[in-house]
C-alpha cells in the first residue's frame, strides 16, 4: 500500500478510533443477500440540511424497498431504514459500545441525593449548635449588631466549609478513581473541560450554601434576646412536635433505607445470574482467542493444536468454535416447508465442530452430535427453532431438512434450550453448524478435568503447546465463568457504587440522628436529671431518649418499603431471567438500618443518662 495522506489526531474522545484508512473495495461480484444479518457495517451521510433528514428517508427507503421487495414480500416483512445522527450515537443502545442515559441519570440522581442528605446533615448538626452558641448570639445582638450581619457571618461559615469541603474531596476523588478504575472510561482524563468545570463547582457551592442555610438563619433570627440569654430560646427551637428536623431526619432515613434493600437484592440478583443453570456446563472451561492476523500463524490449521492439547491426561475434552454464551450475533434465516406454507425463522448461528457438545456438556434431546462431516449437510437446533419452524417435538424434526442460504440442510439433532447471551436476553431460538473455516471458528475451548489441583500444570501444558504452535501470538487465556461475569460487568458497576452510596447515606444518616439527639439530650437536661433523683435507671432515661426517633425511624421504613419495591421491580424489568422478590428482602434491611440508629443514638443518650444529675439540675 502506498501511504497517501495523513489524518489529524482528534483533539478530544471520539467514538472515532480507527488509525488506518483504506478504500472500500467496490467488487460487483459480492453477494447481494438482504435475508442475512451484520453489524460489522455502517453508512455515514452528511446531509446539506439538517432539515432534508426527512425527504432523504423517504427516498432511501423507497429504493431500499425497490431492492429487498422481491425476497421479503414473500415473509410479509418490509425493509426500513433510519438516521442515527452523530451527536446521538453514543447514547444510541442499538449500536455498539453505547452507553445507556438511564444509568447516567442514575448515577446522577444518586450524587444528587447524597447532596441532599449532605445539606439535610449539616442542618441538623447547624441546628444542634445553636442551644450552645445562644448566649454568643443573645450577646452579639445586645452589643449592637445587626441581624443582617449575623446572618452573613453564618452564611460565610457555611460557604468556607463547603470550599474546604470540596478542596478536601479531592484526594477522595483520586482514591474513588483509582479503586474504581475498572468502572471509569479509560480516557477519562483525556479531554477536559476546565471553563465548564468550574463554572459547575462554584455554582454548586453556592447553591449547598444556600440551602444548608435557610433553616439555621430562620432558628437564628427567631428566638428573642432576653429568652436566649435566660436559655430559655432552647425550648423555642424544635418548633412543636411535627418540627422540620424531624421531618428531615424522616427523609433522610427513607433514602437509606431505599439503598440498603437495593444493595441487598442487586447482590442477589447478580449471585442468581451466576448460579442459575444456563442449559450447559461452565465450571473449569478454559477460553483462547485464535490469532487473525497472518503474521501469527492465522494461517496455520487449528485442529493440529487440538489434538496436540488432547494427549495430556490433566485436560478432559477440547473443540473449536464460538463462545456459547456471547452477547455478539451472527444471524441467518432459517425456511423450512410446513403444510401451512414456507416458515422462516432468523436465528443466531454459532459455529462449532465435533467435541462442542462435550466441551459444554449440552444435553441432546434427540438425534446425534454435530460432527465434521456434516459440514453443509447437518445442523443442531434447540428446541425453541424447532417450535417456530412448526415441529410439534424434537423427535419430529430429527431427520428433517430445512433450507439456510439456499442450502438444503438436515436437521441432525435437537438440543435443549441454553442461553445464548445474558440474563437480560430472553431464551431464542439458536442453529449450532459445523464448519471446518479457520475464521468462523474463532476460539478454542478446553475443559480441564475436576481436580482443581491438577489446573496449574493444565494450564502450564495448554502454553507450552500454544508457544510451539503459535511462537508469535500471544498467549492469553481465560476461565469461561469469568468471562460470563463480564457479560453483566455495568450491572456489577451499578451495583457496586450502590453499595458505596449506602454506605455513605447510612453514616450521613446517622450523623444527622447524633444532631436531633443532642439538641433532645440539651433540651431535657433538667428533666433528665429529676427522673434521675427520682430512681430513673440509665436503660430507662435511654429507652426515654430514644423512643421517639426510632418512630421517627419506623416512619421512615414504612414509606421506604413500596418506593424502593418500585425501584427494584424497575431495575428487574431489565432482566428476562430475575430473582422473586420475597417479603424478607424488605424485613432484614429494616431491621439492620433500626440495629445502626440504635446504636446510634445510645452513645449519646447513655452519656446524658450518666451525668450527674446534681451538675443537671445547678445548670444555670
Amino acid at each position: 500500500y502506498t501511504v497517501s495522506g495523513i489524518v489529524k489526531d482528534l483533539d478530544y474522545p471520539s467514538s472515532f478510533t480507527s488509525k488506518e484508512f483504506l478504500q472500500f473495495s467496490e467488487n460487483k461480484n459480492e453477494q447481494n443477500n438482504w435475508l442475512s444479518s451484520n453489524s460489522n457495517y455502517k453508512i455515514f451521510i452528511k446531509l446539506k440540511s439538517p432539515n432534508q433528514s426527512g425527504e432523504f428517508l423517504k427516498l432511501a427507503n423507497k429504493k431500499l424497498v425497490e431492492m429487498t421487495d422481491a425476497e421479503f414480500s414473500k415473509f410479509n416483512l418490509k425493509a426500513g431504514l433510519k438516521l442515527a445522527p452523530l451527536d446521538e450515537v453514543h447514547f444510541n443502545l442499538q449500536l455498539n459500545d453505547s452507553v445507556d442515559k438511564k444509568v447516567l441519570y442514575g448515577m446522577m440522581g444518586i450524587a444528587g441525593f447524597l447532596l441532599i442528605l449532605a445539606c439535610i446533615n449539616y442542618i441538623n448538626l447547624s441546628t444542634a449548635q445553636v442551644p450552645y452558641r445562644a448566649k454568643e448570639i443573645g450577646i452579639r445582638k445586645t452589643l449592637g449588631e445587626q441581624p443582617r450581619h449575623a446572618n452573613i457571618s453564618f452564611i460565610m461559615e457555611t460557604f468556607f466549609i463547603c470550599l474546604f469541603a470540596l478542596l478536601l474531596s479531592w484526594p477522595l476523588v483520586k482514591i474513588f478513581e483509582k479503586s474504581f478504575d475498572n468502572y471509569l472510561p479509560e480516557n477519562i482524563h483525556a479531554f477536559q473541560n476546565i471553563g465548564f468545570i468550574s463554572s459547575f463547582l462554584i455554582g454548586l457551592i453556592l447553591l449547598l450554601t444556600l440551602l444548608s442555610s435557610i433553616y439555621p438563619l430562620y432558628l437564628i433570627n427567631k428566638v428573642q434576646i432576653v429568652d436566649v440569654l435566660k436559655l430559655k430560646g432552647i425550648a423555642k427551637i424544635s418548633g412543636g412536635n411535627l418540627s422540620i428536623r424531624k421531618v428531615l431526619i424522616v427523609f433522610q432515613f427513607i433514602i437509606a433505607q431505599a439503598f440498603v434493600v437495593l444493595t441487598i437484592i442487586m447482590g442477589l440478583q447478580l449471585r442468581f445470574m451466576m448460579v442459575k443453570d444456563a442449559g450447559f456446563n461452565k465450571h473449569a472451561i478454559i477460553n483462547l482467542q485464535l490469532p487473525f492476523k497472518a503474521s501469527q500463524g492465522a494461517t496455520k490449521d487449528p485442529f493440529i493444536l487440538k489434538n496436540n492439547l488432547l494427549k495430556y491426561k490433566d485436560i478432559s475434552s477440547v473443540s473449536l468454535g464460538h463462545l456459547i454464551m456471547n452477547n455478539d450475533h451472527w444471524g441467518n434465516n432459517v425456511f423450512h416447508q410446513s403444510d401451512t406454507g414456507e416458515v422462516r425463522v432468523n436465528m443466531p448461528f454459532k459455529y462449532i465442530e465435533s467435541d462442542y457438545f462435550d466441551v459444554y456438556q449440552l444435553k441432546l434431546l434427540a438425534g446425534r452430535a454435530l460432527s465434521l462431516a456434516d459440514t453443509n449437510s447437518g445442523v443442531v437446533l434447540n428446541e425453541i427453532a424447532i417450535k417456530n419452524l412448526g415441529f410439534k417435538s424434537a423427535q419430529e424434526a430429527t431427520g428433517q431438512v430445512v433450507k439456510i442460504s439456499d442450502k438444503p440442510i438436515r436437521i441432525v439433532g435437537v438440543v435443549e434450550n441454553f442461553h445464548n447471551k445474558n440474563f437480560h436476553s430472553a431464551l431464542e431460538p439458536i442453529a449450532l453448524s459445523p464448519t471446518k473455516a479457520k475464521g468462523m471458528l474463532q476460539r478454542i475451548n478446553i475443559r480441564l478435568n475436576d481436580d482443581p489441583n491438577q489446573w496449574k500444570q493444565a494450564i502450564s501444558n495448554i502454553e507450552k503447546e500454544w508457544k510451539e504452535f503459535y511462537p508469535n501470538a500471544p498467549f492469553s487465556y481465560s476461565f469461561y465463568d469469568e468471562h460470563i461475569k463480564s457479560l453483566y460487568e455495568s450491572d456489577y458497576r451499578f451495583t457496586k457504587i450502590i453499595n458505596l452510596s449506602t454506605g455513605i447515606t447510612i453514616l450521613i444518616s446517622c450523623l444527622g440522628l447524633i444532631g436531633l439527639v443532642m439538641i433532645s439530650t440539651a433540651q431535657r437536661t433538667k428533666e433528665i436529671g429529676i427522673r434521675k433523683v427520682l430512681g430513673s435507671s440509665i436503660s430507662g432515661i435511654v429507652s426515654l431518649l430514644s423512643k421517639d426517633y426510632i418512630k421517627l425511624i419506623l416512619i421512615s421504613i414504612l414509606i421506604a418499603t413500596p418506593i424502593s419495591w418500585w425501584a427494584i421491580h424497575k431495575w428487574l424489568e431489565e432482566f428476562a431471567f430475575k430473582l422473586e422478590v420475597q417479603w424478607w428482602m424488605f424485613v432484614v434491611p429494616a431491621i439492620f438500618t433500626l440495629i445502626i440508629a440504635f446504636i446510634t443514638m445510645s452513645y449519646h443518650s447513655i452519656k446524658a443518662a450518666k451525668v450527674n444529675p446534681v451538675e443537671s439540675l445547678r445548670d444555670e
